[in-house]
């Protein structure tokens, strides 16, 4: 197979693994995408009477192996993280926006803390600005990259900011921590706090820290809580705003999900029990075309 054939194949997927396909399968039963990927480069192998499920997870090791993308990376970062978190008191979130950034991963256990994931096709030009964000919200902040890649990656990075670094070996992917991230408790910006809290959650602390809500209309209390959580000790807002943040419901089919190709796909899309079951119900079927 040419180079430009197999970086096509490698392409086709990782576009396989989206919310988009995910969500068509989940919703109709529609199999086109990875019909067409398989058609496309392993007739053989799905002629072989295999399941959706079994080469869905082929597909994974491959990538895992050969073409480490995002989704690769941030599967294999939440699988790890919900392994150390067995008594699921943590809350995982996908994509989670803060500031004028979106992180690829945050946690909210014992602490907050933020992941951002750089694979082998990204580039450092956005983090200084993410960096920004994420320093004035979270309590620990890591750069996440292939082992390779992390040396370049250093000269963008505050000393502030821990580093994991990726390594794949036969399909598996694994992470040692090569810098421990500083943890920060005086870092809380309660002007970017408010746009990540919901009302019921600023409305929650204030009443929780000072006893009773304020005494006015509708349409000043975003500004006068706003200005009473400035008043509240920056280590206690951040331990209350762990606290609330873990409150959100989430879904813990990343905990129960057997296949662990898709638990990124499960948390992306925060399918519920019923989705999920339809789910492995369409991709325990055997290909046929």
């Amino acid at each position: 197979m040419s180079s430009n054939t197999e970086i096509d194949r490698l392409r086709s997927y990782s576009s396989v693994f989206s919310r988009s396909v995910f969500s068509r399968l989940i919703k109709f039963g529609d199999f086109s995408a990875i019909n067409r990927v398989g058609l496309a480069y392993d007739e053989d192998l799905i002629s072989g009477k295999i399941s959706y499920a079994n080469y869905l997870d082929w597909m994974y090791l491959t990538l895992a192996n050969q073409y480490k993308n995002e989704y690769v990376l941030k599967n294999a970062l939440t699988n790890k993280i919900v392994s150390l978190n067995k008594g699921r008191n943590i809350t995982v979130f996908n994509e989670f926006k803060v500031g004028d950034s979106i992180a690829d991963i945050a946690t909210f256990n014992g602490k907050s803390c933020v992941y951002e994931i750089k694979t082998e096709l990204d580039s450092p030009k956005r983090l200084e600005s993410q960096q920004v964000s994420y320093f004035r919200f979270f309590q620990e902040c890591y750069l996440v990259a292939p082992k390779e890649m992390v040396e370049d990656y250093l000269p963008y990075i505050d000393d502030r900011m821990g580093v994991l670094a990726a390594n794949s070996n036969k399909g598996k992917v694994t992470f040692s921590r090569y810098r421990k991230a500083e943890h920060l408790t005086d870092n809380m910006d309660v002007d970017v706090l408010m746009r990540v809290l919901w009302i019921s959650e600023y409305e929650s602390i204030v009443k929780q820290y000072f006893g009773a809500l304020p005494q006015v209309g509708y349409y000043e209390m975003y500004e006068v809580c706003k200005e009473l959580l400035r008043k509240i000790p920056v280590d206690t807002l951040s331990r209350m705003v762990v606290e609330i943040m873990k409150k959100r419901k989430r879904n813990g089919l990343i905990f129960d999900n057997a296949q662990k190709s898709l638990t990124q796909i499960c948390l992306a899309l925060n399918i519920n029990s019923r989705q999920y079951l339809r789910l492995c119900e369409n991709l325990n079927k055997t290909i046929t075309m």
